[in-house]
C-alpha cells in the first residue's frame, strides 16, 4: 500500500490542490491496453487518469458529482473487478498499519 500511495502519476502540485481528489482503483490484474486506451479517451480538463502495475488512479479536479466520466463503460472494460478508494484513505491505512 505504501508503494501505491507514493506512485501517484500526477503532477505534485495537483495532488495537493484544495478541492481536488485522487482515487485509487485496485484491480485484480494489470491494466490492459484496452483499459489504458479508454482511460486516456475519458480524460478531460476535469478528470485525469493514470495506471500502475495493478492500479488505476483517478484525479478529479472538483466535486465527484460534476465529473462526466462514463464509469459504466470503464467498468465493462475492466471486466475483472475493481474497488475504488480515496487516496487519503489509502495513506491513512499506511500510517496506521504500515506497508
Amino acid at each position: 500500500l505504501a508503494a501505491i500511495a507514493r506512485a501517484v502519476p500526477f503532477d505534485a502540485a495537483e495532488t495537493t490542490t484544495p478541492g481536488y481528489t485522487i482515487h485509487v482503483g485496485f484491480l485484480r490484474t494489470a491494466p490492459d491496453h484496452a483499459l489504458q486506451t479508454l482511460l486516456k479517451a475519458s480524460e478531460t480538463s476535469f478528470d485525469a487518469f493514470g495506471t500502475g502495475s495493478r492500479e488505476l488512479y483517478w484525479l478529479c479536479r472538483g466535486k465527484l458529482t460534476e465529473s462526466t466520466v462514463k464509469w459504466t463503460a470503464i467498468e465493462r472494460t475492466i471486466d475483472r473487478g475493481v474497488t475504488m478508494r480515496n487516496l487519503t484513505t489509502v495513506r491513512k491505512l499506511v500510517q496506521r498499519y504500515g506497508s
